[in-house]
């Protein structure tokens, strides 16, 4: 099946009154997110995802998404299976900061909220180094690197996108 915005959308909501918000942020179980790296607006894509989330945030202002986004996703790194949700957390915190670069954001991820996040990020990641950085991430021809490289490279981004000392992959690339 295509997964269009509207289908996002009902999506979504389902996951709002069902509360499995969580599922739609990690993309699991029915709310799969499957990325088309190549387009930064594939409907399959985090930062689609999160432009959905952004778009009922705008629209239903009384579901408090803005507020719920990163404590749903600080419960998910506090959670048993951690380890293994880290790179998803990344996704949606990087694709919230892409929207936010864009100004197409309907909320700003709280600072001290969003440093709090980063420093679990990189906690799991150093507990996890060995397994880390022999796995690599490979998406095409994209990205050779290995995740411990990729993650700890693109928490830098979260931290100041502006910083010019960043490889530019994640510009040209669109991680």
């Amino acid at each position: 099946m295509e997964y269009t915005e509207e289908i996002m959308k009902k999506s979504l909501k389902r996951c709002i009154e069902g509360d499995r918000l969580k599922s739609y942020l990690l993309g699991t179980g029915i709310y799969f997110i499957k990325e088309d790296p190549r387009f930064e607006d594939s409907p399959h894509a985090y930062y689609t995802a999160m432009k959905v989330y952004n778009d009922m945030n705008k629209t239903n202002p009384e579901l408090k998404l803005d507020e719920r986004f990163l404590n749903e996703l600080n419960q998910i790194l506090d959670g048993e299976d951690a380890g293994f949700r880290t790179y998803e957390v990344f996704k949606c915190l990087k694709a919230q900061r892409d929207l936010e670069n864009r100004k197409k954001e309907s909320f700003k991820m709280d600072k001290e909220k969003l440093n709090a996040i980063i420093a679990k990020i990189r906690g799991i990641a150093e507990e996890n180094k060995a397994l880390l950085t022999r796995y690599s991430y490979k998406e095409g021809e994209r990205y050779q690197g290995r995740m411990y490289e990729f993650l700890t490279s693109g928490l830098r981004t979260l931290e100041d996108p502006s910083d010019p000392d960043l490889p530019d992959l994640w510009i040209k690339n669109k991680i």
